[in-house]
């Protein structure tokens, strides 16, 4: 029992420490996301193709270097399933060609970071996607599409890597938890902002 005690309060206390150390990052990239909101066909697409920018680079990282039980599932794929359902594969070639022609060097974690927290990170943000479904239905988007929205795959994802957290169990581990998370939020912000910046003028006048 006292064994169970102690790993319960390890694990309350990483969960405590990366809530603590991630919330600004977290918050300012959930402000920014929020800016121009999905609640019309062409926010949504804005949407997914802001999640697509950002995802794919750390579906293709994590693809290369990290263990099967820290991967997260893929979601590059969801996206792009919900983005030609909605008629812009063009907008798919055309940002991957934009990102590409900017030089963006591929994702890569500091050598400090422990890449449980990107896993931590990407499997949190599936609540966001529940949150994100439940505002969705109070607007006229029953025909839009939602592989990527409503995958089951991310949240059983997340309760299985809780556990994990007790593995990081030292103020040096807490920290390079914290650190990888951040990297992936910075890493969000980032390519959100390029997308913006870019669409539609140059990513929909390169899909016409």
């Amino acid at each position: 029992m006292e064994f169970l005690v102690r790993q319960f309060l390890c694990l309350s206390s990483m969960r405590r420490h990366l809530r603590a150390h991630t919330r600004a990052g977290h918050d300012a990239l959930d402000a920014l996301m929020r800016e121009d909101g999905w609640h019309t066909a062409e926010r949504y697409g804005e949407f997914l193709l802001c999640q697509y920018a950002a995802r794919k680079p750390l579906d293709d990282w994590a693809a290369q270097h990290l263990a099967p039980s820290q991967r997260p599932p893929k979601q590059a794929e969801l996206i792009c399933k919900d983005l030609q359902a909605l008629g812009m594969a063009g907008q798919i070639t055309a940002l991957n060609h934009l990102v590409a022609e900017m030089a963006q060097p591929q994702f890569r974690l500091p050598r400090q970071a422990l890449p449980l927290g990107l896993a931590w990170a990407l499997a949190g943000a599936s609540l966001g996607n529940k949150a994100i479904l439940s505002e969705l239905r109070g607007v006229d988007a029953q025909t839009w599409p939602r592989a990527f929205l409503s995958d089951p795959a991310m949240g059983a994802f997340w309760l299985a890597l809780l556990p994990q957290l007790e593995e990081a169990n030292t103020q040096r581990d807490y920290d390079a938890v914290a650190l990888a998370a951040n990297h992936v939020f910075d890493h969000f912000a980032r390519m959100v902002r390029i997308v913006r910046a870019s669409y539609p003028a140059r990513i929909g006048a390169f899909a016409a």
